[in-house]
C-alpha cells in the first residue's frame, strides 16, 4: 500500500495526542505494530498509557471509521487519587475486540484464555481497577461505565464436580448498551444485564435481568428501583 506525506503528518499527529494525554509513545508504537496489521498500526488506534503491559500470543481486532481519531485509550489515570504505579495488564491469548472510543483506565487486568472472545463496543469506559476474566465470551454494549474494583468472571477458574458426576461450565456474560456497574461489584458468569440499568455498588450479579430501566442490587442482586435514567454527568447539589 501507497502512504503518502499526509500518513506519515496523521502518524505525527497520533504522537502529539499520546505525549498530551500523559502516555507512552513507545508502548504506544510497541504494542499497535504488535498486535494490529500494519495498515491499521500506523495509524495508531491504541493510545497506551505508562506502565501499562500487553502480552499473549491472541489477537487483537480494532474497527472505526478511517481518519477519524479514535480514542482508545488503555492505561489512562480517571482517578486523581490513583497512585501513578498501577499497572494496567492486558493478557490476550484468545480475541480482543474493540469498537471505536474505549477507555480502560489505570489496574485494570484483562485476562482473555485461548478461547476466550472479549468484545468492547463504543463508549465502553473502565474507570480503572477493574478486573475481566473471560474463558468463554464477555460482551460489553456501547456507552456502557464500569466503575473500580469490579470484577467479571465468565467461569469458576477451577473444576467443581457433582454428586452425579456433572462438571461445572463457562457461560457467556453480556452487558447490554449503557449500563452502569457500580464500584466493588461481581459479575458472575451466564449474566446478562439488560440496557440502562444501573448495578448498586458491592453486589453480586448473577442470572437474567432483561428488565430496562432499573436499579440492581444487593447479594444476589435484585430489582430495587424501576423506571430510572441515568447520566454520566456529576448530580447537582
Amino acid at each position: 500500500m501507497r502512504y503518502t506525506m499526509g500518513n506519515f503528518i496523521y502518524f505525527f499527529k497520533r504522537l502529539k495526542a499520546v505525549s498530551l494525554g500523559h502516555g507512552s509513545i513507545l508502548r504506544t508504537i510497541r504494542y499497535n505494530f504488535n498486535y494490529l496489521p500494519w495498515k491499521c498500526a500506523i495509524e495508531l488506534p491504541m493510545l497506551v498509557g505508562r506502565n501499562t503491559k500487553i502480552s499473549g500470543r491472541g489477537h487483537i481486532e480494532i474497527s472505526y471509521p478511517r481518519k477519524s481519531n479514535p480514542h482508545i485509550y488503555i492505561g489512562g489515570k480517571a482517578l486523581q487519587w490513583m497512585d501513578e504505579r498501577e499497572a494496567t495488564v492486558i493478557r490476550v491469548d484468545g480475541l480482543l475486540r474493540i469498537n471505536e472510543e474505549i477507555y480502560i483506565g489505570k489496574g485494570c487486568r484483562f485476562e482473555i484464555g485461548e478461547e476466550g472472545v472479549l468484545e468492547l463496543q463504543k463508549g465502553t469506559n473502565f474507570t480503572g481497577l477493574s478486573t475481566v476474566v473471560c474463558r468463554n465470551r464477555i460482551t460489553f454494549g456501547e456507552r456502557d461505565l464500569i466503575s473500580w474494583n469490579t470484577l467479571f468472571m465468565d467461569s469458576d477458574a477451577h473444576t467443581i464436580v457433582g454428586a452425579d458426576g456433572k462438571k461445572n461450565q463457562s457461560k457467556s456474560v453480556t452487558i447490554d448498551d449503557h449500563v452502569w456497574i457500580g464500584a466493588k461489584s461481581t459479575v458472575l458468569k451466564g449474566t446478562y444485564i439488560g440496557r440502562d440499568v444501573v448495578v448498586a455498588a458491592g453486589s453480586i450479579v448473577h442470572g437474567k435481568y432483561k428488565q430496562t430501566s432499573c436499579v440492581i442490587g444487593g447479594n444476589p442482586a435484585v430489582v430495587i428501583k424501576n423506571e430510572i435514567t441515568w447520566d454520566i454527568g456529576c448530580p447537582d447539589r
